[in-house]
């Protein structure tokens, strides 16, 4: 999408703006020698003003089929259905996109703004849709031979990674830069020492379609589908390369619903649960396409992910940042937002890192509240920083909670590997202290 078309746009619109009509247009394809790029345009109306612009994405050269196509299309009807909000008529699907397709991605789009339904009056009943996650499909991970994982640089998809290299299956780690008028490049440290050597097969996209965002207001933008569509163009190179599997970096809390407005509600982590892991993988099933998707850790703690991920070569390449910045031509994380100082809690309290200053939280001795999802994960945290000599200002009492360093199985986190359940056991109890 051209930075300077979405700046004119938003300057032009204001962010209270809503819209009349969006609309999806055609897509083009451009192959070169070792790139395919997706190109499709998008209309969007407010009274008589309407603004054409493109958005994009760049593969590593393949061969387009329908399948391929299907999940473009599928990507790019998520991305505009994140304007639906602010829309006064209903965003049509693009042409040519599947009757199965539609559905999927409606779907998704009701689960993620339940809550936005409900408060703004517009009431959706989804307790049936959520609780009857059971009669989703089952599948069986250790079946598979090949998988993508989809790589950030963060804990969860280090760890994933790793623990698909240790099953011995054939991994494909697949990043996706951000390219333009948000500027982002996720693992770029992570993925320039995976692809220096031949044991590792890795790949980029880069995609300037997450700008549609930029339209979204504040209210709606927290809510906004921002992982399914860019998981769409990672399964677009999982399938090019014939993959069976693609693992997703999601843990333990985010696949925990709390009740809102009488609705059962993962927050913003819908995109994030085993619910949604199991709908898109009988999504792909029915449009032909035999990829599983699946996280190797939503059995584990956030804290217990960052202490797994020390015993792995690979954790001084980990990049958790919500807002990274460019240094010497890389892109670095802050050290100031509240991922970095949840990251920098978490490393400290299991003894990784040895620098931390407990004096990021004196203007907000509760922050780590905010940060940690479970409460019991907040207190062995603050029970751990105790025991190492690092004292924060809060009333939450410590208290360490074993289960936090633990494989936990559950009705929301079933078991889909023994073989992945054996090798993260293992490693937990070859390295019992914390």
């Amino acid at each position: 999408m051209h930075k300077t078309c979405i700046d004119t746009y938003v300057k032009t619109l204001g962010e209270s703006t809503r819209f009349s009509r969006v609309c999806c247009g055609e897509t083009s394809i451009i192959h070169r020698d070792d790139t395919t790029t997706f190109i499709t345009s998008f209309k969007i109306t407010v009274g008589n003003l309407t603004q054409t612009y493109t958005g994009c994405a760049t593969f590593p050269h393949m061969i387009v089929d329908d399948k391929i196509m299907e999940l473009w299309l599928t990507s790019i009807y998520l991305h505009a259905l994140n304007l639906q909000p602010i829309t006064e008529s209903k965003i049509l699907p693009p042409n040519g996109l599947s009757k199965q397709s539609i559905e999927f991605c409606d779907d998704l789009y009701t689960h993620n703004y339940q809550i936005w339904h409900n408060i703004f009056g517009r009431t959706t009943d989804l307790t049936n849709s959520i609780t009857n996650y059971k009669e989703l499909p089952e599948y069986n991970i250790d079946t598979l031979d090949s998988v993508a994982v989809a790589m950030s640089g963060g804990k969860e998809s280090i760890l994933s990674y790793h623990i698909m290299k240790l099953l011995g299956c054939k991994v494909s780690g697949i990043f996706v830069d951000y390219v333009g008028r948000i500027k982002r490049r996720e693992g770029q440290r992570l993925y320039n020492h995976l692809a220096l050597s031949s044991s590792h097969n890795v790949s980029r996209i880069k995609s300037d379609l997450i700008d549609l965002l930029c339209l979204v207001p504040l209210e709606f933008g927290k809510h906004s589908m921002y992982l399914s569509p860019t998981i769409c163009l990672i399964l677009m190179q999982a399938y090019s390369e014939r993959l069976s599997g693609l693992t997703v970096g999601n843990e333990y809390d985010n696949t925990c619903p709390t009740v809102q407005h009488n609705v059962p509600y993962f927050g913003d982590n819908y995109e994030q649960s085993t619910v949604f892991e199991r709908k898109i993988s009988q999504y792909l099933k029915d449009i032909g396409i035999n990829i599983v998707v699946f996280s190797p850790v939503y059995n584990l703690s956030e804290t217990c992910i960052q202490w797994l991920v020390s015993k792995t070569p690979y954790l001084k390449f980990q990049e958790s940042c919500m807002s990274p910045v460019e240094s010497d031509g890389q892109y670095i994380s802050c050290g100031s937002c509240a991922k970095c100082k949840r990251i920098a809690v978490m490393k400290a309290s299991v003894g990784i890192d040895n620098t931390f200053d407990p004096s990021i939280f004196q203007d907000d001795p509760n922050h780590i509240v905010n940060s940690q999802s479970g409460s019991d994960e907040i207190e062995t945290i603050l029970y751990l920083l105790y025991k190492r000599g690092y004292h924060i200002n809060s009333k939450i009492q410590l208290k360490f909670h074993p289960e936090v360093f633990s494989y936990t199985i559950d009705e929301l986190h079933p078991l889909i590997s023994k073989n992945i359940q054996d090798i993260i056991v293992d490693a937990i109890s070859s390295n019992q202290k914390v």
